[in-house]
């Protein structure tokens, strides 16, 4: 899978966030766990491009390399989970978006968590993947090995990890690993994941919520019993589901897919409702957000006449006769959208 062209937002404190889009609809930000972030390398790793496939199909993925990790600065002054949130807030504000959902995986979720009770409005539905309240046993060794300072013993070990059963792509994960985060930034990115206090921002969350966790029958990995449940049983009316599959491949594909059809739910009632197009559904859902055409025309990557053309075809299904009757047609479609 080609890579998409690299660029950079600045965070308040100066740090440089590297972010690669790719995809057309509605805009996903995707945070992924340091040592597999990469907004360019990414793309060329069999095993990830998987997912990107999946989650690019329908959407307009937004990939970042959070500060210390990818193309993004390294040996920051901030490694605390307000300051990674600051972080997405340049990259989504470099953008222009008011409103998108968003994927985090792993060590990420607190991240995320934290930017959706702080900017509640600008979260569509948010997607936490692997999420805990606590460090899992499984962790312990991976940890003592990283702190002992031996981390190309970790970066082998986390390959097989992640990898399970299959041992023969072991070196060029671990290797594209190396390219991905250093010692230093790794540990500082997991000691601020850890240390934050998360359980008492999960009631404060008003978005819909899916919360995924993978069930391996090939290797046990982690001790992981319970500990996506708790995040779920901790936030309001959360969704709780587990991708059971064997392989790197085939758990990102099926994680990519469930949190797909999570995101798009919405979007299928809408589409049903008064018989739009895909896109003319994507052009609705901006439109209802008081988005101008040339907002649409840029967060769903055509031009502002095809989108003019849409909101035309909008209006004329919908009965609207302007911008402000379609969204409040939106408004009062039936709940779950």
């Amino acid at each position: 899978m080609d890579a998409p062209s690299v660029r950079y937002a600045t965070a308040s404190d100066g740090t440089r966030i590297a972010f690669a889009t790719r995809g057309e609809g509605p805009p996903l930000v995707y945070l992924t766990i340091p040592a597999i972030s990469h907004a360019e390398l990414a793309w060329g790793v069999p095993e990830l491009a998987v997912g990107f496939r999946v989650l690019t199909a329908g959407h307009r993925l937004i990939s970042v390399d959070l500060r210390g990790s990818g193309l993004s600065t390294r040996k920051a002054s901030d490694y605390s989970v307000e300051a990674f949130v600051d972080d997405v807030a340049a990259v989504v504000d470099a953008l222009g978006l008011e409103q998108f959902d968003m994927v985090a995986q792993g060590i990420r979720c607190p991240i995320a968590v934290k930017y959706a009770v702080l900017y509640p409005a600008r979260i569509g539905k948010l997607v936490l993947h692997s999420p805990s309240l606590v460090v899992g046993a499984g962790w312990i060794p991976l940890m003592r090995s990283l702190r002992e300072g031996d981390f190309g013993a970790y970066l082998r070990t986390m390959a097989q990890v992640i990898l399970g059963a299959d041992t023969s792509r072991v070196p060029a994960i671990a290797a594209f690993m190396s390219q991905c985060v250093d010692q230093e930034e790794l540990v500082k990115a997991l000691e601020s994941s850890y240390l934050f206090e998360m359980a008492g921002e999960l009631a404060r969350i008003s978005c819909p919520v899916f919360v995924v966790d993978a069930v391996r029958g090939d290797q046990v990995a982690f001790d992981r019993a319970g500990l996506a449940a708790a995040v779920a049983s901790a936030i309001p009316n959360a969704r709780l589901a587990a991708v059971e599959a064997n392989g790197i491949s085939a758990r990102r594909e099926a994680f990519a897919e469930q949190s797909v059809a999570f995101l798009d739910e919405g979007r299928a009632v809408v589409q049903t409702a008064v018989r739009l197009s895909r896109r003319e559904s994507e052009v609705f859902e901006l439109l209802a957000l008081g988005k101008t055409n040339l907002q649409i025309a840029d967060a769903l990557v055509i031009s502002p006449y095809t989108v003019a053309r849409h909101v035309s075809s909008i209006f004329a299904k919908t009965g609207a006769t302007n911008r402000t009757e379609a969204a409040r047609f939106a408004r009062e479609l039936p709940s779950g959208q």
